[in-house]
């Protein structure tokens, strides 16, 4: 970080933050929001779904965590897993900041006042492409609690309710999920890329101690035909 000072809340709409010959990258000082136009092919990627305030499919947490650059997991002092999202328990409860930086990119800044975790996120973009990172050196827990798991920009790319097509998962030799499929009910699809580590019994990241360990199930090779 260049400083250890933080902006509070902009305006809520998108302002240009840095170019390249490639890339044009956006951001929304609001609540830490972004895009990124792709020069080359005339088409503009979102961190979050342009509709997402439109969704009626989403409901509960789903609808809060379409608003959010990341989910985070975390376990208190009573041993109890609990989830919140960005945009519900940081932004509209006053925790989000942001910091520009020399080098072109931004660092927002997701402070959970009533959980006691603050989780820095930083975005950029260079000749390849657009970035975000967690900085993990600057994370920090102030209380009982303690961070189990962060999802980093869980819809990036999502389609919305009127778009057609797939998305493709290295199931084996390939497998498609279409969008829009009207299959509310399904569980959200969560593989181990190069399949898991057999040395390890971690259950959540499906070692041996998991009953996924005994199911048939694919690898998930790269690259795939």
């Amino acid at each position: 970080l260049d400083s250890d000072v933080f902006e509070k809340p902009g305006k809520n709409d998108f302002q240009k933050v840095s170019e390249n010959k490639n890339f044009i990258l956006y951001a929304n000082f609001y609540d830490g929001t972004a895009s990124v136009y792709d020069k080359k092919n005339d088409r503009t990627w979102y961190t979050n779904p342009e509709d997402r305030r439109d969704d009626t499919f989403a409901s509960g947490f789903n609808k809060n965590a379409l608003l959010s650059v990341l989910t985070l997991v975390y376990k208190t002092k009573q041993n109890v897993s609990m989830t919140i999202a960005s945009y519900m328990n940081s932004v509209a409860k006053k925790g989000f900041s942001y910091q520009k930086q020399k080098d072109g990119s931004v660092v927002f800044k997701y402070e959970f006042p009533n959980e006691g975790l603050s989780v820095p996120v930083r975005y950029w973009i260079d000749d390849d492409g657009f970035h975000a990172s967690i900085l993990t050196k600057y994370v920090e827990e102030t209380g009982d609690n303690t961070i189990e798991s962060i999802d980093l920009l869980p819809f990036f790319g999502a389609a919305s309710k009127a778009h057609e097509g797939y998305l493709f998962v290295p199931d084996g030799s390939g497998a498609l999920i279409y969008y829009n499929n009207s299959r509310l009910t399904a569980k959200t699809y969560e593989k181990t890329l190069y399949g898991f580590d057999a040395g390890t019994s971690d259950k959540a990241s499906g070692g041996k101690a998991s009953s996924a360990y005994f199911a048939l199930s694919e690898n998930q090779y790269m690259p795939v035909f």
